[in-house]
């Protein structure tokens, strides 16, 4: 889910594939007849097989992930990272709990380094990006049943 709120972070369609393509699927692209154009994210947020509450429900969750440091690949790799290491946090070694603190501390570290400013504000809406990652999940997943012959 992280890389569709990168994406949806992205200035311009043209970044958001640059994002999201992999080498041959670039290539793919770049063959394309040239009268045929990207959309964003946010507009293909309207032809989603969904009712449009779902819609709607879908959209306000990535908007509310709309950050300017989320656009930065670094942020994006820390907290997915955090992400992933959240995964255990019941694990009674605590090692998982350790190895998400480490990145934690990175990202807070690099945050400091590259803004310079209180990185309070990024980091509760970092950690309010990642809470809602979970509604962006839920909401491919209809999508996802819904393909389902």
């Amino acid at each position: 889910m992280m890389a569709y709120v990168h994406s949806f972070n992205q200035k311009t369609w043209a970044e958001e594939l640059d994002f999201v393509l992999g080498t041959k699927d670039k290539m793919q692209w770049m063959g394309r007849d040239t009268n045929i154009s990207g959309l964003p994210l946010s507009t293909m947020v309207t032809y989603m097989p969904l009712s449009n509450e779902e819609k709607l429900e879908l959209y306000k969750n990535l908007m509310s992930c709309v950050m300017t440091v989320v656009t930065d690949k670094t942020v994006f790799i820390l907290m997915w990272l955090i992400i992933v290491f959240s995964q255990d946090e019941g694990d009674l070694n605590g090692t998982p709990l350790r190895i998400k603190n480490s990145f934690v501390t990175m990202l807070m570290r690099y945050l400091l380094q590259k803004r310079g400013t209180n990185i309070d504000t990024d980091m509760n809406m970092v950690y309010n990006c990642i809470g809602v990652l979970p509604r962006i999940a839920k909401t491919f997943t209809r999508i996802k049943d819904s393909m389902k012959c």
